[in-house]
């Protein structure tokens, strides 16, 4: 934080204050011995007071560099190594604001060691004063000094200041020194000799000390105080010392937690107890209860115990006999069963007393003493036994079991008693009436002995088994035979269902086969009804039938199923046409569609005016008459159809129509003729008139006129149309060569094509010729 004051008042003369320690005062300081050197701008000076070694380190600058910042370096070299104790005062004027001052102390040491402390780093103002006390670690040979640094903002452009280290005035030391054998905890185990070191600076000797005499202390005591007090011109110093002493050994015994047993013997861990006492500096430590964990005869246990002042003394508790591990009792057992008899030794071991007795039961019977037991019957054994030492242990209960066995064991099997359809694993079940098995055997279809108590067979076929086992005595059991059946392939059933339909009754037969196992029974449906059981089955109604039967033999295999189909069609089928109903003027295709209710259609047949026999459903015709087509279908199951017959008319010819005048002029007759056809229809048109029905036109007109007339027949042909001319110019009622003169003489256009021409005059000409009476009358 930078303080801000007034300005204006002048440099003022600096005032040393202070004091400083440096290491052991019997030492003269360091920084006296050696000369120091003043570096950096302005005046600067070090100063050492010869009187009293005080260091001043002064410096005073005045100049406008000091808004950059100046520094002044104080340094000299030390003659000793050690840590420098120190008082300093630090004075000066640097501006009335806007300042700032810093001061360290350095020194240098071996391998590029620098050690650097800050005794100031500020802001300052007006008139300043900082005091401290620090330390500094010197070596000898090395430099160290001070390092002072400013800085200037005010218009004042002054730096000026002085560092002050005050020399040693400290009273007299006192030190006591005090010989003897030293125990722990301050206390002495010998008599105990107190002597005072009293030193001072020889400029301030000592004027009177009190207490500080030699002393000897030569009985145990907690704490004696003594006081050695010396006073010189530079003050009084007082030290005291407290002394104990105990030079006597505590007092230790040691017992057993229990007694032994009547024999003498600790059957358990023995557990020994010390009991620790001191007069003066009681007891510091003191051998805890310690547990005998180990067996023997004749053990001990020393016991230690040790006061503050470090004396110690010691015990022993002999004499302890120590077991608790029982006996440990073997047989000779046979490990399995035997088929002969059996005599089993017990052998006792103790490893520290002695066996008094081995003890014994067999099956639950009363306790027998001895180490030998014979056994000759057939059966199993069950024989407890234990031994007892001298200390009293008695050994857990050991058993063992002997089995006397020279019956073989029995052997049972889980094999299916009939064929079966999967692979087979016989599991072969041993027993005995007295031992374990030891192993069990098989040979599979007179194969290599083989063992264990799975026989797994995959393989189709009939496989005999053959099988015994081993009880553990050695006993063999008689072979045995087993019969395994496996048949995993279904029968296969057939049919002789016919393959085609038929137009009798059918009897169908199912023939089934298997080639390992038999057939169990058949099976079938018929058209999805009941599933019926059998091998053969009538069909007699005319219709289609769809059959499913399969077999199962005797190991459980069921065929999958199985179809045929039967068709007894006694119909013969029906055969559709699309022949035109009438006349036609076109090439006719007739297509005959055949369909029959059960069956598919084997082939269609026809003939065509009574021509050869030909087979298809297309007959084209193409040549104008009238045919007749004759038609039959036949089915698969050899119905015929009857024959049947169709008529076509192809007429492509248009009729033609004659025109004849009544013989009285006065009515045109018209009559169309057609050779296939069976209706004409004839139409006329009166000049440019509508088209007309009928075949009379009236005449009952004068002029001149154009007359269209045609015909068409039902087969849809049509005559391209007839143009006559009618002429009556002068008025008689009927065309003559009179109205054809003057139909020339009037030039008519009787064409229309705009021009009188001479093809108008034919036309005119022809129309009176046609129209001449006719010679019949209608």
């Amino acid at each position: 934080m930078r303080l801000w004051i007034g300005r204006g008042a002048s440099f003022l003369g600096l005032l040393l204050l202070g004091a400083v320690w440096l290491g052991f005062a019997a030492q003269a300081s360091p920084i006296t011995e050696q000369a120091w050197t003043a570096s950096g701008p302005g005046m600067r000076a070090a100063v050492v007071e010869a009187a009293t070694g005080d260091m001043n380190f002064s410096y005073q600058f005045t100049g406008s560099q000091v808004h950059s910042g100046l520094s002044w370096n104080y340094t000299s070299t030390a003659t000793v190594t050690e840590s420098v104790y120190y008082n300093w005062i630090y004075t000066g004027l640097h501006a009335w604001f806007q300042a700032s001052a810093k001061v360290d102390a350095f020194a240098y040491g071996p391998d590029n060691d620098y050690r650097e402390v800050t005794l100031f780093d500020g802001d300052v103002w007006h008139y300043f004063t900082y005091s401290g006390q620090s330390k500094l670690q010197v070596h000898a040979g090395y430099a160290y000094g001070f390092k002072i640094y400013g800085k200037n903002f005010d218009s004042n452009t002054i730096l000026s200041g002085n560092l002050a280290i005050v020399t040693n005035q400290n009273p007299p030391q006192i030190v006591p020194v005090v010989s003897g054998t030293q125990g722990t905890g301050g206390w002495y185990r010998s008599d105990v000799q107190l002597v005072w070191n009293v030193t001072t600076n020889p400029a301030f000797p000592i004027l009177s000390q009190t207490g500080c005499g030699p002393v000897t202390i030569n009985a145990d005591t907690p704490g004696s105080v003594f006081t050695c007090t010396a006073t010189s011109a530079a003050g009084t110093t007082t030290n005291s010392v407290t002394l104990k002493r105990d030079a006597t050994a505590p007092a230790i015994t040691g017992t057993t937690a229990v007694p032994p047993n009547d024999a003498g013997w600790y059957t358990s861990p023995v557990t020994v107890q010390f009991h620790c006492s001191d007069a003066m500096s009681n007891v510091s430590s003191c051998t805890p209860g310690t547990v005998v964990m180990t067996e023997g005869a004749n053990q001990s246990v020393t016991g230690t115990a040790v006061d503050y002042a470090g004396n110690s003394v010691s015990t022993t508790v002999t004499g302890i006999y120590a077991d608790w591990t029982p006996p440990a009792t073997t047989d000779n057992a046979p490990t399995r069963a035997v088929q002969h008899d059996v005599s089993v030794a017990l052998t006792a071991v103790d490893n520290v007393s002695v066996v008094n007795a081995t003890y014994y039961r067999i099956n639950g019977s009363e306790a027998k003493t001895g180490n030998s037991i014979g056994l000759t019957s057939e059966g199993a054994y069950s024989i407890i036994y234990w031994s007892k030492d001298s200390a009293g242990n008695v050994e857990p209960q050991r058993s063992a079991a002997v089995v006397i066995d020279r019956t073989p064991p029995v052997t049972v099997h889980n094999a299916p008693a009939g064929p079966v359809s999967r692979n087979v694993t016989v599991t072969l079940t041993p027993s005995d009436n007295l031992t374990a098995i030891a192993a069990t055997y098989y040979k599979v279809d007179g194969g290599s002995q083989q063992s264990g108590n799975t026989v797994t067979i995959t393989t189709a076929g009939v496989h005999a088994v053959e099988y015994w086992s081993v009880d553990q005595a050695g006993n063999i059991e008689v072979a045995n035979t087993i019969i395994v059946t496996i048949d995993m392939t279904p029968p296969l059933t057939t049919d002789d269902a016919p393959t085609r339909a038929v137009q009798h009754d059918v009897t169908v037969t199912l023939t089934a086969s298997d080639n390992v196992s038999v057939i169990n029974a058949t099976y079938y449906q018929v058209n999805g009804s009941e599933i019926r059981t059998g091998n053969s089955f009538e069909l007699t109604a005319e219709g289609a039938y769809s059959i499913v039967y399969w077999s199962k033999d005797s190991a459980g295999n069921v065929e999958p199923q199985r179809s045929a189909a039967v068709v007894i069609d006694k119909t013969p089928p029906a055969t559709a046409h699309n022949a035109p109903a009438g006349p036609v003027s076109r090439n006719v295709t007739v297509t005959l569609t055949p369909s029959d209710s059960l069956t598919a259609i084997a082939a269609t047949y026809y003939k065509v005016d009574g021509g050869s026999q030909q087979s298809g459903n297309v007959v084209t015709l193409s040549v104008d008459g009238i045919h007749a087509v004759e038609y039959w279908s036949e089915d698969q199951a050899g119905n015929i159809e009857g024959a049947n017959t169709i008529i076509v008319i192809i007429d492509k010819t248009p009729p033609i129509t004659t025109a004849r005048v009544t013989p009285d002029g006065a009515v045109l007759r018209l009559q169309g003729q057609d050779n296939l056809s069976v209706q004409v229809a004839t139409y006329y048109r009166l000049d440019n008139g509508n088209k007309q029905f009928g075949d009379t036109v009236s005449l009952n007109m004068s002029g001149f006129h154009t007359i269209s007339y045609w015909s068409e027949d039902d087969a849809g042909n049509s005559e391209s149309p007839n143009k006559i001319v009618y002429l009556d110019i002068d008025g008689n009622g009927r065309s003559d060569i009179v109205d054809v003169v003057m139909a020339v003489n009037a030039k008519l256009d009787a064409n229309g094509d705009g021009l009188f021409t001479r093809e108008d005059v034919s036309l005119v000409l022809q129309s009176v010729t046609t129209f001449q009476p006719m010679s019949i009358e209608y």
